[in-house]
């Protein structure tokens, strides 16, 4: 089980994340203080949305490419310190 909360900084970041809470697959609070810390705390506290949510994820086959992450970033680097060599 995963969640993850981002500040996203930029529109192109906002309407990705809002696209995707449209769909139900996030729940997505709007860049103030109050709604940062009110929607993670409802969606907690509702096991059905959470339920729901994590049924759309599955339907949506959203997976996470995390895992691959620190062999690209090896790959990316031992690249780069070839180029610069």
């Amino acid at each position: 089980k995963v969640c993850v909360a981002t500040g996203a900084d930029g529109t192109d970041q906002v309407v990705r994340a809002a696209t995707c809470a449209a769909r139900g697959l996030v729940a997505f609070a709007p860049r103030d203080a109050g709604s940062l810390a009110d929607v993670p705390r409802t969606l907690l506290a509702d096991a059905a949305a959470r339920a729901v949510m994590r049924r759309r994820v599955v339907e949506f086959g959203v997976t996470s490419d995390l895992p691959q992450a620190p062999s690209a970033l090896r790959q990316l680097l031992t690249s780069n310190m070839a180029v610069m060599a």
